[in-house]
């Protein structure tokens, strides 16, 4: 792969006139920089800067700064380079590139051949501006939580938010997943690329397959994981009643208990008392029927909670609720904005009108019925942004190879995201992990399908593996 400052004059070189390399030149800062490795080596890498403009279709306005990481690849190899698209929206490319070679060094070269390329989108981590933002919910911490009450917080806050923010100079619509795709194009551009190869997670997935969309002359081969396709940022109630059925397995007696729970807590909250994990003092939470399936929701998101859910639906049937009194002490005293480009992404992205009827007629018949896209309209119409044009969440098709892991008890992106993307990829490779939940855990097994698939080995059309 292409070697500091020269390999990426070289590449640039390649682009054309002398004049397309002084702009390419004067738009790139690139500098080196080291990944220390756990055992204890150094990783040569560059870090670099690319000015791209805040609307692209405005190259002579405004610009802002996206960051990157990149390692080369082995010398003499053949392969394009890999992008690392991070999920969220709002975590960090860099981060990601410095944590494959920080955690294990140079073995992640056993699979990826070429340069690999750790990107922080706009808005996110070294990226400038950085839309991170420091305002929290506020929510009190004994009284029992509705979605009416945290949907006016979330709403009022985000209110604030969008207004400091665009009273700052900051134009909140140029954060959308298409100008995130253009910028992937402008970066493969200024670093004298002809084809890259995807790497991206939960909404890093929804990120490359808006770049296959948008470039698919220069994209050479695609993994993702955690699928979420172009008209899935938005949850399908369906899907997750499905998900949550598998968890569940044999074990029907979990529902019949959680069903339950939530009819008693239909009927009043409860009150518990949780330790503070700091001041080691007892704190009172009042719970909800709301309350308990918001945490149920967030469980989901990671394969160590969701193997939890059961023992802790368990403890509430014998009226111990201290694993929701713990989780909503922790939510109602920090969680907050987060990240406006967070927010900017996933509102221009938006959802289909057939998927949000679906979405409408069938969240009453399932278990967490709308929670799952909580805290929802009011909320989002707080930020006053756009959603993007209708052929935005439309089907992609893509001739080239394309693997997607997914996990079998992802309810945030579960199976069936995989299968629709799949419709539209004829060379499309779909790999099941067995009790695997949102997220991507590079296991060897894992591991060593990519690194066949980016060798261009073939695999079979879908397979199930244990993790």
């Amino acid at each position: 792969g292409a070697s500091g400052i020269a390999g990426l004059m070289i590449g640039m070189v390649v682009l054309g006139s002398a004049n397309s390399v002084a702009q390419a030149d004067e738009r790139l800062k690139m500098e080196s920089t080291t990944i220390e490795t756990r055992s204890g080596t150094v990783v040569e890498a560059e870090s670099g800067r690319l000015t791209v403009p805040l609307f692209h279709s405005q190259p002579d306005g405004p610009g802002i700064e996206i960051a990157f990481i990149r390692v080369a690849g082995k010398d003499n190899t053949s392969s394009p380079p890999l992008f690392v698209l991070a999920g969220g929206p709002g975590d960090s490319g860099i981060g990601i590139v410095r944590g494959m070679f920080g955690d294990g060094g140079e073995r992640i070269r056993q699979y990826i051949d070429g340069d690999i390329i750790g990107i922080d989108q706009r808005g996110v981590g070294e990226a400038r501006p950085n839309l991170a933002v420091p305002e929290r919910y506020g929510f009190p911490i004994p009284a029992p939580g509705s979605l009416k009450e945290y949907s006016r917080r979330i709403a009022e806050t985000h209110r604030k938010v969008a207004t400091r923010l665009r009273d700052s100079g900051i134009d909140l619509a140029a954060f959308n997943t298409n100008e995130n795709t253009d910028d992937m194009a402008a970066l493969r551009q200024a670093l004298g690329y002809k084809k890259i190869r995807l790497w991206g997670t939960s909404y890093g997935s929804h990120l490359a397959l808006a770049v296959i969309k948008r470039h698919a002359e220069n994209v050479d081969r695609a993994f993702i994981a955690s699928p979420e396709g172009p008209d899935h940022t938005l949850k399908h109630p369906i899907h997750v009643q499905n998900c949550l059925e598998r968890i569940a397995g044999a074990n029907q007696e979990l529902w019949t208990t959680f069903d339950k729970i939530l009819k008693k807590l239909d009927k009043a909250p409860v009150q518990t008392s949780v330790i503070h994990p700091i001041s080691k003092q007892p704190v009172a939470i009042g719970i909800s029927a709301f309350d308990v399936r918001l945490w149920a929701w967030n469980t989901m998101d990671r394969i160590e909670s969701t193997r939890q859910f059961a023992d802790a639906v368990g403890q509430m049937g014998e009226g111990d609720f201290s694993a929701p009194g713990l989780w909503l002490l922790r939510y109602r005293a920090m969680s907050g904005a987060g990240s406006a480009m967070n927010h900017a992404m996933d509102i221009a992205s938006g959802c289909s009108s057939k998927r949000r009827r679906q979405i409408d007629e069938s969240s009453g018949k399932c278990v967490l019925g709308d929670v799952i896209n909580f805290p929802g309209v009011e909320a989002d119409a707080a930020w006053n942004l756009p959603q993007l044009p209708d052929d935005f969440r439309g089907g992609v098709e893509f001739d080239c190879p394309v693997l997607i892991f997914c996990g079998d008890i992802d309810a945030r992106t579960p199976l069936e995201n995989a299968r629709e993307i799949l419709d539209g990829f004829p060379n499309g490779r779909l790999v099941v992990i067995e009790g695997g939940g949102h997220g991507f855990k590079p296991s060897p097994t894992l591991m060593k399908i990519v690194g066949d698939f980016f060798r261009g080995e073939d695999l079979p059309a879908e397979q199930t593996v244990k993790n």
